[in-house]
């Protein structure tokens, strides 16, 4: 265990040497490559299988390949180099205290000292190639210069030992060549030898072992396997979550793992499954509503409907005792009438806000100014009510809205506090400019109101009191959902607070210059 220890220490420090840094900034580069990109990743592993395999190949077909003997014909040129060099020594030592210019018995002495063993030849020429001297079996009286000076350059271009793999080699001449003065004349002297050949058996590798190509591939595949596991894993467990959430498991997530192109697949599932289950929960929702939206209608219409049929029922019975109570019998149907029609008529207002289908037609005005017009229709309805309107508004502050919309928004606000408000009491309505927004607050006394109660006013249909035919309960029970989805159309926010026993609602709008 000591000893494995220490050989992680040593190989991390050689690793952190700094000789190593431009290794580590490669092996850095290429992970954060195949980190990103799988087709990267692949060629990596690909060649580094390969390598393995290569290697694995050269070592198995090394040990497993056809071993056969064959005759090789060794040619050894090294012994004409050998013999100039020799003379050039000797003619060197020998003239070293004389003239240059040596005679026959020089020749002799010289050569003597080379001892010369075998087909050995020496000549010495003029330039015209007469020969002037020779050792050992020369025939001819004249030599061909540049015959042998060809010869001899072909001698000191080729190898000075090489290797035929034939047995029947005929036997190559060799030829150099020095300058000397002979007899006081410039001559040549020209060395010749055959080449030594040698046989010899030997023993070689002459092919690819099968076994040695299967080996190969199999680590090929196995390293494939192996460095590639972690990734195959990675899609399986992709492909179990996908049919999970095709299942209906939409809560399901698959982890998400690195940034290359596999995990973006995860990311787009995972996405999707979001999507898919955010869709279904609108779906719900949207259901909910609708028979949410059918119940209240048919319970708000029925009420009203009900007593209009009787009344109408008794005046078509003649079920009155005079003419003042058939006008009072169609006075309350028509009230009631009148209150179906705004509830029908609410109910295609609020139908249109929930489905975007209203277009704004915004222009640019004085808030305080609308507000305080408003104000002023409204006075003979609050004085009527005992309402004590109570203003505190800013001046030119301009917002970019559509009139008749928020119009309907304020004329809601007025009506709420007519309705419902605790008389007689102050109604107070303030703007005040607040950065780049504007508040709008309407506040007045009222019963008090939970908080639960206060966070559910915008719902449609909701009402505080907990009967639907409270004597208050005379509106659709809309005007604050449609007031909402009015003021949200404008980007803006509507909420209700009840302080110190006053229902206040606020609205916040976007201020333009």
């Amino acid at each position: 265990m000591k000893n494995k220890i220490a050989q992680q220490s040593l190989v991390k420090r050689l690793w952190n040497k700094r000789i190593m840094a431009p290794i580590r900034l490669v092996v850095k580069m290429t992970k954060r490559n195949m980190d990103k990109n799988i087709r990267f990743a692949i060629i990596v592993v690909f060649g580094i299988c390969l390598f393995f395999a290569g290697v694995t190949f050269m070592i198995s077909n090394t040990i497993f390949g056809h071993n056969q003997y064959r005759t090789v014909t060794i040619v050894d040129r090294t012994a004409i180099a050998n013999m100039k060099k020799s003379f050039e020594n000797s003619y060197s030592s020998y003239t070293k205290n004389k003239f240059s210019s040596i005679k026959s018995n020089d020749m002799n002495s010289i050569i003597m000292n080379m001892d010369l063993v075998g087909n050995r030849r020496i000549a010495v020429t003029d330039f015209d190639g007469n020969v002037l001297y020779k050792y050992g079996n020369i025939p001819e009286p004249q030599i061909d210069i540049s015959k042998m000076m060809k010869i001899s350059e072909k001698t000191c271009d080729e190898d000075k030992i090489s290797r035929r793999y034939f047995a029947n080699f005929s036997k190559e001449e060799l030829v150099s060549f020095s300058n000397i003065k002979f007899n006081n004349q410039p001559a040549i002297v020209f060395y010749f030898a055959d080449a030594e050949v040698t046989n010899k058996d030997e023993y070689y590798n002459s092919g690819i072992s099968m076994f040695s190509v299967m080996i190969a591939v199999i680590v090929f595949a196995m390293s494939f396997l192996k460095l590639t596991r972690d990734k195959m894993k990675y899609l399986n467990d992709i492909s179990i979550g996908l049919s999970t959430i095709a299942d209906g498991n939409l809560n399901y997530r698959i982890n998400e793992l690195g940034n290359d192109e596999i995990s973006k697949i995860a990311k787009n599932i995972n996405n999707m499954a979001r999507e898919i289950e955010r869709r279904m929960q609108q779906e719900r929702r949207a259901e909910k509503t609708k028979n949410d939206l059918i119940t209240n209608v048919s319970h708000d219409l029925r009420t009203p409907l009900t007593s209009v049929m009787g009344y109408l029922g008794l005046i078509k019975e003649r079920k009155y005792t005079d003419m003042n109570q058939m006008e009072e019998y169609i006075n309350i149907a028509f009230v009631k009438s009148q209150k179906i029609k705004v509830l029908m008529e609410d109910l295609f207002e609020y139908t249109k806000l929930s489905n975007n289908m209203i277009t704004l037609k915004k222009q640019k005005i004085d808030i305080n100014e609308f507000i305080s017009q408003l104000i002023e229709e409204y006075i003979p309805v609050f004085v009527e009510n005992n309402l004590n309107v109570v203003r505190n508004i800013d001046k030119n502050i301009f917002v970019n809205i559509d009139v008749d919309k928020m119009l309907r928004v304020f004329e809601n606000m007025f009506s709420n506090a007519v309705k419902y408000a605790s008389k007689p009491c102050d109604f107070e309505i303030g703007i005040r400019d607040k950065d780049k927004k504007v508040l709008i607050t309407f506040a007045n006394r009222s019963e008090f109101i939970p908080k639960e109660k206060i966070d559910r006013l915008f719902d449609r249909f909701y009402r505080v009191d907990d009967s639907r035919n409270s004597v208050k309960a005379t509106g659709s029970g809309l005007g604050l959902a449609i007031s909402k989805h009015i003021v949200e159309l404008h980007k803006g926010k509507i909420w209700a607070e009840y302080i110190n026993d006053k229902i206040i609602f606020i609205i916040e709008l976007n201020k333009i210059k």
